[in-house]
């Protein structure tokens, strides 16, 4: 298994090992290419993750995959939205909108009926609004 670099920044890196995704702090390791026992195991996402990011304040990594996963640095919690077995909603494509509040993400999300629609995901309140 290789590891799939998918999100950086000037003090982090975002990385997963199969299902597993990772957080190295950069001041902190010896190696940015390498995993090491200072990476933090941030979430587990079912299928593999398909893309990360992290905010341009660098409190928040986004990733999508199966449903939404979005962890918070500062307090060092996971909230998993969209993964539920019965309800699962599968995304790809996070990023940030120019015309975005800082703590707004969009991602594409793939609807029961095989159709794609972007969505807007605030994530203080984790309110959802559906943009096409």
């Amino acid at each position: 298994m290789e590891y799939r670099y998918l999100a950086e920044s000037s003090k982090y890196k975002v990385f997963s090992l199969a299902d597993y995704v990772y957080l190295k702090n950069k001041a902190n390791c010896k190696s940015h290419t390498e995993y090491e026992q200072s990476d933090e195991n941030i979430a587990w996402i079912y299928g593999e993750p398909d893309s990360a990011i992290i905010t341009f304040d660098e409190r928040y990594v986004v990733i999508a995959g199966c449903g939404i996963s979005v962890y918070d640095i500062q307090l060092k919690e996971t909230t998993y939205l969209f993964s539920e077995p019965d309800s699962i909603e599968w995304t790809e494509g996070v990023y940030l909108g120019e015309n975005d509040e800082i703590f707004q993400v969009r991602f594409n999300a793939l609807t029961k009926t095989e159709k794609l629609v972007i969505k807007r995901l605030n994530l203080k309140s984790h309110n959802v609004d559906i943009l096409s």
